[in-house]
């Protein structure tokens, strides 16, 4: 990866976050806070695991 790719990787990803109180939200966070130590090629593979994390979440909080 080059220097600008890992610069522009490091402004995509939020260095500051509260925790929601919600575990499922809370732990698909820490997955996104990992991605910068994470080879580009994983990254496809976290954002999906962390959309259905959130998803399913949602879909709970919500009854659908």
């Amino acid at each position: 990866m080059s220097e600008l790719e890992e610069d522009q990787l490091s402004l995509a990803v939020p260095t500051v976050w509260s925790p929601t109180g919600d575990v499922r939200v809370d732990s698909a966070a820490e997955l996104v806070q990992a991605l910068p130590g994470l080879p580009l090629a994983e990254h496809q593979q976290v954002f999906e695991d962390v959309h259905r994390r959130l998803h399913d979440a949602l879909a709970d909080a919500t009854g659908h």
